[in-house]
């Protein structure tokens, strides 16, 4: 609970491994978000869209891309799932570490490269190259 400086708070405090928050799209839209550090270094962030409509769920997804575009470099990794289909995936593991395979693609997922050859499944498939991650398109 709280204005902009708690939330701007919470995410800078070491105090804090996880923080939720909801970010308002229009009078009944709402984007729940979730920051998680799984280390020193490394922050996840969670933006829940599948509930979002379909026309507005594309403008969620193009918003959260710019903002990647930004700073690609800094990024170990992500995953776009617009309906919500591969939320039970361990995706940590298999972004930041080895040892989990994915089970339920999602739309995209984009890998560090020297990483995607950890994870066989993605062999079939052509990368795209995105800074120093390879992005993959649902089969």
């Amino acid at each position: 609970m709280g204005g902009t400086h708690t939330l701007l708070s919470a995410l800078a405090s070491d105090e804090y491994r996880n923080v939720e928050f909801q970010g308002w799209l229009g009078h009944d839209e709402s984007l729940a978000v979730t920051v998680q550090r799984l280390g020193n270094a490394i922050q996840k962030l969670s933006f829940q869209i599948a509930d979002i409509p379909d026309p507005d769920r594309e403008e969620a997804v193009a918003a959260l891309v710019r903002t990647l575009d930004q700073d690609p470099d800094h990024c170990l990794g992500f995953v776009i799932d617009r309906t919500g289909a591969s939320a039970a995936q361990d995706w940590d593991r298999i972004l930041t570490g080895t040892g989990a395979q994915i089970a339920t693609w999602p739309d995209t997922v984009g890998i560090l490269r020297d990483r995607a050859s950890d994870h066989p499944e993605l062999t079939d498939s052509k990368p795209t190259p995105y800074g120093p991650l390879d992005v993959f398109h649902r089969p």
